[in-house]
């Protein structure tokens, strides 16, 4: 949450309980008004078992529940003011509660752009919500922080710091003409993505080290160097040139793990890595060829 306080240094960060008997039971989102009636914004709501909750933004349609988990945000009188009065627990903080909470909802800066159809509304007018299932969450102009930036005129080169979904926050991210998505919290970076896919990521391993294993599919390079001793010559031309040719697999954005890691942040494009892949790829070919039997002679 570093990446906020440098937004918003009067707000906290809490979770709380709907508890049975709270005056927030069977009311929605707009019926409660618990974020107009308490100046303070919710984040989130978390449902589902305890080992296996999931995280949503919610609307204005949304029905609190027994055992809900809010995520507010506001300043500390406030949120406690709102707990006492609408029969809410608050429930401890913890890193894992944090990356399972972070692994769904996520924050970035973002700078309005000069060109911006939002100049001179409001953040309220901007309409975040509607517009991006985006809360707006801080707001710096300059190096200073806008205390109550609800009501604050947008201008160029104001940012802000705004909360939801990391789908809405990288089509954020692509709209170039009013925004720049600036910078992404330390937190991300902690996240493992696509959790729920691991154990599918883990057995496609297994399997693929098992039939390794049994020779039922045979790596490459016992191949060349079974070739190179049929034929006769040094194995070692023949490994080199696999050595060489396993690394250089730069020419498609899924040729490697690697690769694929730079194709978001860098909004690269599949011709992209034709038009600079292929004559490295080329280029490395031909220096493998000349250079190979030079170091190992056949």
């Amino acid at each position: 949450m570093d990446l906020w306080h440098s937004f918003n240094e009067r707000d906290d960060f809490i979770r709380v309980r709907i508890e049975a008997g709270s005056r927030l039971l069977l009311q929605s989102v707009e019926e409660a008004t618990l974020e107009s009636r308490y100046d303070i914004r919710l984040a989130g709501i978390e449902t589902g078992r305890s080992d296996a909750r999931s995280v949503s933004v919610p609307d204005s349609s949304t029905q609190y529940a027994e055992n809900d988990v809010l995520v507010l945000i506001g300043p500390s009188n406030r949120l406690a003011q709102a707990i006492e009065e609408q029969g809410l627990s608050q429930l401890p903080q913890s890193p894992g509660i944090r990356k399972s909470f972070l692994s769904q909802i996520g924050g970035a800066a973002v700078l309005i752009h000069p060109e911006s159809t939002l100049l001179g509304r409001t953040v309220r007018q901007a309409g975040f919500h509607t517009r991006f299932q985006l809360q707006v969450l801080g707001m710096r102009r300059g190096t200073e922080i806008v205390p109550d930036y609800s009501d604050t005129k947008l201008a160029r080169g104001d940012s802000l710091f705004v909360q939801g979904p990391w789908s809405r926050i990288k089509q954020l991210a692509n709209n170039n003409h009013d925004f720049v998505v600036l910078e992404l919290p330390d937190q991300l970076y902690e996240v493992v993505p696509a959790r729920d896919k691991m154990p599918i990521a883990l057995a496609i391993l297994g399997g693929m080290v098992a039939l390794t294993i049994f020779n039922v599919i045979p790596l490459v390079a016992p191949i060349a160097i079974y070739t190179a001793n049929a034929l006769g010559v040094s194995p070692y031309p023949f490994a080199l040139a696999v050595l060489i040719a396993a690394s250089a697999a730069f020419s498609t954005p899924v040729s490697t793990p690697v690769v694929t890691l730079v194709v978001d942040p860098g909004q690269y494009r599949f011709t992209t890595f034709l038009k600079l892949g292929l004559p490295l790829l080329f280029l490395t070919y031909g220096a493998t060829i000349l250079v190979a039997p030079l170091i190992f002679p056949f």
